[in-house]
């Protein structure tokens, strides 16, 4: 029955594009450590003082995706030792398996050959990616591949957004270039503006007090804030 369960809330979170708070799991891994902690009122129906506590531990680390450890509030009835190990199930439950909830996050990984990169995204429950590479360029592609001009360290940054935009989270990395392959660009090509977006990769007319992404002929892409 709790498979079940289990597999429905997974299968409507992912259908909808919603998050899920694995209370249920966070349930079954309280139990199976300590079968006398009742989690459940006397009607073996409604949460106990524990099951509640848990239960809202559960959902903070969801929606903040932090960890709810070393929280100094929990309700009278409940000791300190307790609401630890309970503050403890909580946060390893949801922030061990982030994508498996489809938890709102940016992730990547990436692998490098000399100057060039291959990142592989991670995010989960996004709806648009930026990737800035650290060096003036930036990609909206699902999985980008770049290639460095010059040696260095450069931060990397994905980002991705969701709400139209309203929400995004990011996560960093620095790649090291010790040496480059690059052919010195002609300098003879004149340098054209080909389009201009959003941070979720519409075009769009340039407006003041927005982000925006200018992408130019020559393979570069600027970020621009015009501010009134």
């Amino acid at each position: 029955m709790q498979q079940r369960l289990h597999e429905s809330y997974l299968e409507m979170t992912f259908n909808n594009n919603a998050t899920c708070a694995p209370v249920g799991m966070a349930w079954k891994a309280s139990i199976a450590m300590d079968s006398t902690l009742n989690l459940y009122a006397s009607d073996n129906s409604h949460p106990s003082i524990y099951g509640s506590y848990l239960s809202a531990c559960t959902f903070y680390c969801t929606i903040f995706k932090k960890s709810c450890i070393g929280s100094t509030y929990w309700p009278n009835g409940i000791d300190s030792i307790t609401a630890l190990s309970l503050q403890t199930i909580a946060s390893n439950k949801v922030l061990d398996s982030l994508s498996a909830w489809n938890i709102f996050n940016a992730d990547f990984s990436f692998s490098q050959f000399n100057d060039s990169i291959s990142c592989t995204n991670l995010s989960t429950n996004y709806e648009s990616l930026v990737w800035d590479f650290g060096d003036g360029y930036f990609s909206f592609d699902e999985n980008a591949v770049h290639t460095y001009n010059a040696p260095g360290n450069y931060t990397m940054t994905l980002t991705s957004l969701t709400n139209d935009g309203c929400l995004l989270d990011s996560i960093f990395s620095i790649v090291t270039v010790a040496s480059t392959t690059a052919v010195e660009e002609d300098n003879r090509v004149t340098k054209k503006l080909i389009i201009i977006t959003d941070v979720l990769g519409r075009e769009v007319f340039p407006n003041s007090n927005q982000t925006l992404f200018y992408q130019f002929n020559d393979g570069t892409t600027e970020k621009k804030i015009v501010v009134d």
